[in-house]
């Protein structure tokens, strides 16, 4: 029943990276948001921030010269 429920939550984290969405703060009891939002912090932190397609979400070359230009 443990391995079910850790698939479960690690397949929530991941969608709610994916997507953006924190979809356990809204549906889910807060015992089981919280192991979710801790599951989640610890995939973001050894991947770092990853979009849908795996790759690091990393500011574009567009994005620096409009922040240069406004400061």
């Amino acid at each position: 029943m443990e391995f079910i429920k850790d698939f479960q939550q690690d397949i929530i984290a991941d969608m709610e990276i994916i997507t953006g969405v924190d979809l356990s703060k809204k549906s889910l009891p807060k015992i089981v948001a919280k192991e979710i939002a801790l599951k989640k912090k610890n995939r973001l932190k050894e991947n770092g921030s990853m979009n849908v397609l795996g790759l690091v979400n990393k500011p574009s070359t567009k994005d620096l010269k409009h922040k240069k230009t406004n400061n």
